[in-house]
């Protein structure tokens, strides 16, 4: 409901007015509603545009600086940041959520576990009623039927946050498939975004698929409860993504390029949980265009969690943001005037 409304109001306010924006941002699906809200909030719907173009195209256009800022839910190694003359930083989280379509079975009902999973997306566990999964749900009654396995195909930060979820929870899924914005999946059902996604897990009885928590809500999917490393079984509610994000592995000082969140420890740590990223290129293209890029982080960091708690949004924590702002003293213009002052 809450999402519902914020979306509408971004469309009121973007709709009711003539764009005419002179800063661009492209990238993470995933993201989008939180930065649109965040464009919103910072009174930026007239200056600033944001598409949802999928990670790999956010990075892609940040490289080639076709736009003022990408955004990715994959981050880039210290090496590749650095080839590509870009500087990264987190702006939020979401879950992920695994869902699927099984008549009488409703959200967090059934459970999973990341070996489980992966045995599915790697097609060793093709029915439901598997004893795999019947073990986990002693209390569902769980149709002999086949299981239906929906991925993406395109470039995707989802699906980099799924695989790497897989990875580290399963040794034959590291070694067999890894971890990537695309991978060469066992078995299943290839769609186009996120979009995409919701569609076919919808459309396919039995289907299983990955979407951010708050689109499974909006789209009325039902998601899995998940087994994280602690043994305990937990749903992506708020607190456990912020749980998971307060005992993630940050690395400002490699630019980032080590972050991950998945599979944190804690006893309320959701597994799934995903940080979104922003990419700016290092020497920018307009120094007017990425100040104001860095005044809308700057409320987001500040505000956010008023417009990005209703998108299923968790701010990332203040000794983060400490960091991000240390990392924007390194940007330039192309006469070597600083981008970011205190």
């Amino acid at each position: 409901m809450k999402r519902s409304i914020l979306l509408g109001l971004l469309a009121w306010a973007m709709g009711g007015q003539a764009m005419a924006a002179d800063i661009h941002g492209a990238g993470s699906s995933f993201a989008a509603p939180l930065y649109e809200a965040w464009i919103f909030g910072s009174h930026n719907t007239e200056r600033i545009d944001y598409q949802a173009a999928g990670s790999g195209e956010g990075i892609k256009q940040a490289t080639a600086k076709s736009v003022d800022f990408g955004a990715s839910d994959a981050p880039l190694t210290a090496a590749e940041l650095e080839s590509k003359g870009l500087v990264q930083f987190p702006s939020a989280a979401a879950a992920l959520v695994p869902v699927v379509n099984l008549p009488g079975i409703y959200a967090g009902q059934l459970k999973l576990t990341g070996e489980v999973l992966a045995g599915i997306y790697g097609g060793k566990i093709t029915k439901w009623s598997d004893a795999r999964i019947a073990d986990l749900n002693p209390l569902l009654n769980l149709p002999s039927k086949s299981i239906i396995v929906v991925h993406r195909e395109d470039e995707s930060g989802s699906t980099y946050v799924f695989t790497n979820y897989l990875s580290k929870v399963s040794a034959d899924w590291k070694s067999g498939v890894g971890q990537g914005l695309t991978v060469k999946w066992p078995t299943g059902v290839a769609v186009k975004g996120g979009k995409g996604m919701v569609e076919a897990v919808k459309s396919k009885d039995g289907a299983i698929g990955y979407a951010e928590y708050s689109t499974s809500v909006t789209n009325h999917l039902v998601y899995a409860s998940l087994k994280n490393a602690e043994g305990a079984f937990v749903k992506p509610l708020p607190e456990n993504v912020e749980a998971a994000l307060v005992s993630a592995q940050w690395n400002g000082t490699a630019g980032f390029g080590e972050a991950s969140a998945t599979n944190s420890p804690g006893p309320k740590s959701w597994p799934l949980t995903a940080p979104t990223f922003v990419l700016v290129p290092k020497v920018v293209k307009s120094l007017a265009n990425t100040q104001q890029v860095l005044r809308m982080m700057n409320w987001g960091y500040r505000y956010g969690h008023v417009t990005g708690g209703g998108l299923g949004f968790v701010s990332v924590p203040k000794s983060v943001v400490e960091q991000v702002r240390a990392n924007w003293q390194v940007l330039r213009d192309g006469q070597g005037v600083p981008v970011y002052g205190k």
